[in-house]
């Protein structure tokens, strides 16, 4: 008969590696090569990517957001909260450097400016003043017969 016909039987077998993580779902590793590739939530019933780290556990995204929310160990099976470095402790101490370093120049520069280290200088000075420069003609009514070329002398030279 042909209504009597039966066929072979198949049986189709799909081994999907996956581990329980708490209550909040499971990683799975898709291609079986021993590293679990994605985290299904029980939370949102979303599938994320998963990161391992160096040591060997993975960082899950719980909720979807892109954001790491906890870190699973494989080997005892714990889970802990994923803590982000607050970004203001790692402001570089560098910049902190070079922006006390421009606010300092910038005072000199204009300390310079308004000659406060020359009138300073001057202020607490021991030499004598110089004379100032006088022509030939007016060097000797002032001071007598000079020689022509006495002209530059300053005061307290030959003393």
């Amino acid at each position: 008969d042909d209504n009597e016909t039966t066929s072979g039987m198949v049986m189709l077998t799909t081994l999907i590696d996956v581990v329980y993580v708490a209550d909040i779902g499971h990683v799975i590793d898709r291609d079986g090569d021993g590293i679990y590739d994605s985290f299904y939530s029980n939370a949102t019933g979303d599938e994320t990517i998963v990161e391992q780290l160096n040591n060997g556990n993975y960082l899950l995204d719980i909720d979807g957001d892109g954001d790491w929310d906890h870190i699973y160990n494989p080997n005892n099976g714990t889970l802990t909260l994923y803590e982000v470095a607050d970004k203001t402790d790692e402001f570089p101490l560098i910049l902190i450097i070079v922006v006390i370093s421009i606010v300092v120049i910038a005072i000199i520069m204009y300390l310079y400016r308004k000659d406060f280290f020359g009138k300073y200088q001057s202020m607490h000075t021991t030499k004598k003043p110089h004379k100032p420069v006088l022509k030939n003609k007016e060097r000797k009514k002032i001071e007598g017969e000079w020689k022509e070329n006495d002209a530059y002398r300053k005061y307290g030279e030959n003393e």
